[in-house]
């Protein structure tokens, strides 16, 4: 079976490197919608559609079915071969080298216990604010103990702007982001059931857009308190331990005790909000603010990269 696609649509459809081949067997009709335009590879392009691979013509008019692989949308598919790595080609999880030098530069005791400088301060709450540990979901090797709050936080990272969302976030392309970021055993994922989430994110079925309520936008600062490494063959495992203070330095909302304690210091410094921050994290007088939670967090470097994974984060309110 054949079908005509006008050639404006098919201009909209994402080009990614890798063929996606599917064994030619049942075929079927389908009405093709934009949203349902998930995955294409180089010319000639393989198109999944409603549910159908399919393949097109170098001239991008013709469409062929190959395989009906199903459209139940709330099941995880586990009929075709997804290739993820090229889902999430275009996203670069922030680099965490400043924070790996400095602590190569640092003490570590037998136990693994790291001495903990202000370099290492610095550049952990650097982390911090780059992968929006407010936002990040509590999980343990991919076991998110909310898949809406996993799929929210994407889409606070989407876009690597803070307060900048995409205007829809491809459900596969979302959960392509996720496995890069967060560790699962033996690096082997279970996929995703991908349906709405109340309160997390909204769902058309085929893409996630953010849930319409505010969102907190003060200035995050997170202090580490205990930083401990362990090796694994060829990954190094860091425990971090560090409390966050919250501070509104935009004066959305009346100044509150954090807003004041920022004021004072910051009058009596003589210096701006954000490097009045900076040296409280530097003379450990932040500890006089009012901490609005505890995270431990464990990450993982595999070999000589920069880029971590998330293995686990438990909050402590």
């Amino acid at each position: 079976m054949k079908r005509i696609l006008p050639s404006f649509l098919l201009a909209l459809i994402l080009i990614a490197s890798q063929p996606l081949i599917v064994p030619a067997q049942g075929q079927e009709t389908v009405s093709v919608l934009i949203e349902d335009l998930i995955l294409l590879a180089t010319p000639p392009m393989t198109v999944l559609i409603n549910g159908l691979v399919v393949n097109a013509t170098a001239d991008m008019d013709i469409v062929e079915v190959i395989e009906n692989v199903g459209t139940d949308r709330r099941s995880p598919i586990n009929k075709i071969d997804i290739d993820w790595h090229v889902l999430a080609d275009d996203y670069n999880p922030p680099s965490i080298g400043g924070l790996l030098v400095a602590i190569k530069d640092s003490n570590i005791t037998t136990d693994g216990s790291i001495d903990i400088t202000y370099n290492i301060k610095r550049q952990f709450n650097q982390m911090g604010e780059d992968y929006r540990f407010f936002f990040m979901p509590e999980v343990a090797w991919y076991d998110f103990e909310s898949i809406g709050a996993a799929i929210s936080y994407m889409l606070f990272t989407w876009t690597g702007e803070f307060g900048t969302f995409p205007e829809k976030a491809p459900q596969y392309q979302a959960e392509a982001r996720l496995r890069k970021i967060f560790a699962a055993p033996n690096n082997e994922y279970p996929q995703i059931d991908h349906q709405p989430y109340r309160k997390w994110v909204m769902y058309d079925g085929a893409a996630y857009t953010p849930w319409p309520e505010s969102y907190n936008s003060n200035t995050m600062l997170y202090d580490l308190i205990e930083l401990k490494e362990r090796q694994e063959r060829e990954y190094t495992y860091y425990t971090a331990t560090a409390n966050e203070y919250g501070f509104d330095v935009n004066a959305y909302y009346e100044a509150g005790e954090n807003e004041k304690f920022l004021f004072a210091k910051s009058k009596a410094m003589g210096l701006d909000y954000n490097a009045a921050l900076e040296k409280l994290l530097e003379n450990g007088d932040i500890i006089h603010a009012k901490k609005s939670q505890t995270y431990i967090i464990e990450f993982r470097i595999q070999d000589n990269n920069t880029i971590p994974m998330i293995v686990s984060v438990d909050k402590h309110y």
